[in-house]
Parts: structure tokens; C-alpha cells; sequence
């Protein structure tokens, strides 16, 4: 876990490092269920910045294990997964066992 490769990132680094897996850090400035889908955007601009999205299955996991995924407005999480491009750099969480709230 020492290695520069599993650092932990801040999502102001995301733009550069798409198409890996990575731990990602920061504060969801805004949460929203938008057509069954869960956004945990990190930025003002939800095209452009960091997300995290959730689909409805997923979220089936995320209720089942208590995690009321809008109440972290405002949060610090970590986020692991794939980073790929869709809207700007993006973390698509299928598990609860992908994010750890910080604070």
C-alpha cells in the first residue's frame, strides 16, 4: 500500500488520471436522485467535475446495508473504483464497501 499507485487522491487530480483504479478523496458538495440514478458530485460543474454515481441496483445494496447515500452532502469520503470520462471524470459505485465516510 506504500506504493505511489495506491496513494489516495483528491478529486482536483481525477481529470489526469482516467482509466485506473483509484482511491479518491474529498467533500460531495451536492447529492441528487436523478431518474433512479444517485449523484455524489464533488464540484459546481456535474459536467466537468468529479462524480460518483450509483445505479438503481446498486442502490438496492446501499439501503439494504443502511447507508443513506443524500445525507452525505457536505461529507469527506474516500471512493474506490474505475475512473472513466462520462461528464467529466466519474466513479460508477456498485458496493457499499466502496466508500468510507470520513467525517
Amino acid at each position: 500500500w506504500a506504493l505511489t499507485a495506491y496513494a489516495i487522491r483528491p478529486v482536483v487530480e481525477t481529470p489526469g488520471l482516467i482509466g485506473g483504479f483509484y482511491l479518491v478523496e474529498g467533500v460531495v458538495l451536492d447529492a441528487a436522485t436523478v431518474k433512479g440514478r444517485t449523484y455524489l458530485n464533488f464540484g459546481a460543474d456535474w459536467r466537468e467535475d468529479f462524480t460518483v454515481s450509483i445505479d438503481k441496483r446498486a442502490m438496492k445494496l446501499f439501503k439494504k446495508s443502511g447507508f443513506d447515500l443524500l445525507a452525505l452532502k457536505n461529507k469527506r469520503i474516500r471512493v474506490r473504483g474505475w475512473l472513466k470520462k462520462f461528464n467529466g471524470p466519474m466513479i460508477e459505485a456498485s458496493h457499499p464497501e466502496q466508500i468510507e465516510v470520513l467525517d
